[in-house]
């Protein structure tokens, strides 16, 4: 069973409010944590469902062990998480246990889940033709990784052997991948294509960068706390980024000459486009404006590169 959730809230004076999902991340993998491997599943996960409306609760690595992954199903749960995605540990060695770890923290037996094997003797096929003298005896190893938990539903990977899984548990949707990067993002933006149209429906992100130099951030922070006060809903955030060499100098010259800039974030998310880009297009409004008026040396705000 796949969960459907409504991500539209209407208040009491009948307007619609956007409820993003709230989503709970977890890399598994000894290996990320003994420093063998750097991960990079999360930090693309992130953006993949950040674009999208998705809230992330959390994004954490843990090693493979089974009560690692029972505590963030738990945490999944008690911050009431209504998606945690998993990555690694579905390969066929003995330390890939994943799927035992998900069965036992469930209670699910673990069992030989046919449409899975069915994913895994077409990949082994398929593969066998670009790689010539693959072993393709399907064998105890190759089996294991259709072993689910009763009640998983299998995730055709586009690009390796390994099935991901969507399995239910209570008000979450869970969703196991593998840790090779190019495997999980071919389960996310191939086979779970048409879920996410349903998962994200009726939501959308809208962003906007604006950039400004002659003014730290020191001196932006109380512009940005004012401006905030309009509406709070609105994410803005400010980082430093530098253009040039930046050398000692007794005069600065041209502010727009000045080798670093600030870089104004403005996100928020919304029930529509129109609606996301009015709310970030109004806060950008206010803060030009208090700029303008109340900060008296010289300044720089390129408005540009505009809606995104």
């Amino acid at each position: 069973m796949v969960l459907k959730r409504k991500n539209t809230r209407t208040e009491s004076d009948g307007t619609i409010t956007a409820v993003p999902p709230r989503i709970h991340l977890v890399a598994i993998g000894n290996e990320l944590l003994n420093g063998e491997i750097r991960d990079s599943n999360l930090a693309w996960l992130i953006k993949f469902f950040t674009r999208r409306g998705g809230e992330i609760i959390s994004a954490t690595i843990i090693p493979d062990d089974f009560s690692a992954v029972e505590h963030e199903l738990r945490r999944a749960q008690e911050t009431a998480a209504d998606l945690m995605v998993t990555t690694g540990g579905l390969g066929p060695t003995d330390d890939d246990a994943t799927m035992a770890a998900i069965g036992y923290c469930v209670n699910s037996p673990l069992e030989l889940n046919e449409e899975a094997l069915g994913y895994v003797k077409e990949r082994i096929r398929e593969l066998a033709k670009f790689r010539p003298g693959m072993p393709r005896r399907l064998n105890k190893e190759r089996k294991s990784m259709a072993v689910f938990p009763v009640g998983g539903i299998p995730l055709r990977n586009p690009v390796g052997v390994a099935p991901g899984m969507m399995y239910t548990v209570k008000a979450t949707t869970l969703i196991v991948l593998p840790g090779v990067p190019w495997e999980m993002k071919g389960i996310i933006t191939d086979t779970l294509k048409t879920f996410w149209k349903t998962f994200f429906d009726s939501i959308c992100y809208v962003r906007r960068n604006v950039t400004l130099k002659g003014i730290p951030e020191a001196e932006l922070a109380r512009f940005i706390r004012r401006c905030q006060k309009a509406d709070p809903g609105v994410y803005i955030k400010s980082r430093l980024k530098v253009t040039g060499k930046i050398r000692p100098k007794t005069s600065i010259g041209s502010v727009k000459k000045i080798p670093w800039q600030i870089v104004l974030h403005f996100s928020v998310i919304e029930c529509t486009l129109e609606q996301g880009h009015e709310r970030v297009d109004r806060l950008i409004d206010i803060l030009v404006k208090d700029l303008t008026k109340n900060y008296r040396y010289p300044l720089d705000i390129n408005l540009r590169p505009g809606r995104v």
